[in-house]
Order: C-alpha cells, then sequence, then structure tokens
C-alpha cells in the first residue's frame, strides 16, 4: 500500500485520527465516542455526527432460514420471547442473515427481551430491494408492553417516519420529504428524556418533542402489511445513551 501524507489546518495526534477500511454504503463504524467528525474519504471532507451510547442488544438475524423470531437468539444473547397474540411470528429470510414476515398478517408486534434505560437508541440496518409500499418494517423502543411505545420506520414509498403507541393507538410524530433510495439504509431513533432524534444514514433528519413514553422500556420491531421480503431488517442494535 502507498503511504500517504494528511495535511490538516490544525495540530493533531494520533489520539484524534481514525484509519477505518472503505466498505460498502452505508458504512457503520463501531467503537467511536460522541461527537461530531469530519470523514476524509478519496480527498473529500463530509462531517458525521456520531452517536454515543453502549451497545447491549445486537442481531443480525443469522440464523437457519425458516426460524421463527421467536425461537431466535441474537448475537449478545438476547432473546423475542413475546409478540402480538394471533399473528405468525417473523421468520429468518432464506438468506440465513435477515428478518422477514412470513404471513398475510398485518401488524405483529415482537418485544426483546433486552431492557434499556429510559434513555436510549435503537438502531436497524434495513434491505429496501423495491419500492413496494405495503410493508413497514418498524423498530422500537421505551416499550413499556405490547401496545406502548416509540418507534422508526420506512413506510409509505420508502420514507423515513417516526412515530409512537400508546394504549394502541398510533400516532405519526414525522415522515420524511424525501424518498429513501432502494437499498440497505441505516435508522436511528434515540430517546433522550422528552427530546427524540431521528437519524437516516448517521444524518439528523429531525429532532421532537414528546412526553407521553417517559420510563425505560424494551426494545422491538413491528412489521406492518404482510408478507413480503421487500423490506426486511438485516440487522438491529441497541443500548443506553
Amino acid at each position: 500500500m502507498a503511504n500517504r501524507i494528511i495535511l490538516t489546518d490544525v495540530d493533531m495526534s494520533t489520539d484524534n485520527v481514525h484509519l477505518i477500511p472503505r466498505t460498502s454504503l452505508p458504512q457503520v463504524i463501531g467503537g467511536l465516542s460522541a461527537g461530531e467528525y469530519s470523514v476524509y474519504d478519496t480527498g473529500a471532507p463530509v462531517t458525521a455526527v456520531v452517536g454515543g451510547g453502549t451497545t447491549g442488544l445486537v442481531d443480525t438475524f443469522t440464523d437457519v432460514a425458516g426460524t421463527l423470531l421467536t425461537a431466535h437468539t441474537s448475537d449478545s444473547g438476547h432473546t423475542w420471547p413475546d409478540m402480538t397474540s394471533g399473528g405468525p411470528s417473523a421468520v429468518i429470510h432464506s438468506d440465513g442473515a435477515s428478518l422477514v414476515s412470513s404471513a398475510t398478517t398485518n401488524g405483529v408486534t415482537h418485544l426483546s427481551n433486552y431492557a434499556s434505560a429510559a434513555d436510549c437508541y435503537v438502531e436497524a440496518d434495513v434491505i429496501i430491494t423495491t419500492e413496494n409500499s405495503g410493508y413497514n418494517p418498524w423498530s422500537i423502543l421505551r416499550a413499556q408492553d405490547l401496545v406502548n411505545w416509540y418507534a422508526i420506520g420506512i413506510t409509505g414509498t420508502r420514507y423515513l417516519t417516526v412515530s409512537k403507541t400508546v394504549g394502541g393507538t398510533s400516532t405519526v410524530l414525522y415522515t420524511s420529504e424525501d424518498a429513501i433510495p432502494v437499498g440497505t439504509a441505516t435508522v436511528r431513533l434515540e430517546a433522550q428524556g422528552s427530546t427524540l432524534r431521528a437519524y437516516l444514514n448517521g444524518v439528523l433528519a429531525t429532532t421532537l418533542t414528546d412526553t407521553d413514553i417517559a420510563a425505560a422500556g424494551r426494545i422491538g420491531v413491528r412489521r406492518a402489511g404482510g408478507s413480503t421480503t421487500n423490506r426486511r431488517w438485516d440487522a438491529i442494535r441497541a443500548g443506553d445513551l
């Protein structure tokens, strides 16, 4: 590999520089402290905000194809024991490395046994293969039970959406103006006090204020719109801020 010299306008030590091999976008980089970073890629600087917090739940949904989510154990050792009654469980996709719905049943919620602090985040890599608007994958935090939570998802024709469900009644808090391109998108929702922050591919999309669900809760997923592989979870991560 050729030697490289990086010229900067400030004094920098090796503690200030992180050399990260490039992978396919969106690229998730772990192990960084919270804050704002300048990212240099092929000589073109951009700015990125790195969310802080510890990682408690990690699930890449790697398992035997067809395994029910209720029978699956995450990478971090957590399970998904609770789900909406009457609906079939989500299953591991035929690729053995992502999560999909298993039957045409609308609105099935799964909760993990991982309980985060009240100040927490959930982050998911979502695979979008077409513009299909019939399937909405939601990632949930602060779940008090199966009918009270905050969630971030991709809805309609690929729009980033934040919602809350209180007593089983859902309310949309935010929907993006621009559609998300087909591919893999990383969505992240942070809850800190009454502040909610939503990110798309590491970029802050919106900051909201809501006080309906303040207590610590569990992390979950919800699939709405029936059986399809057009939108599925590639991975999910969650932890405390």
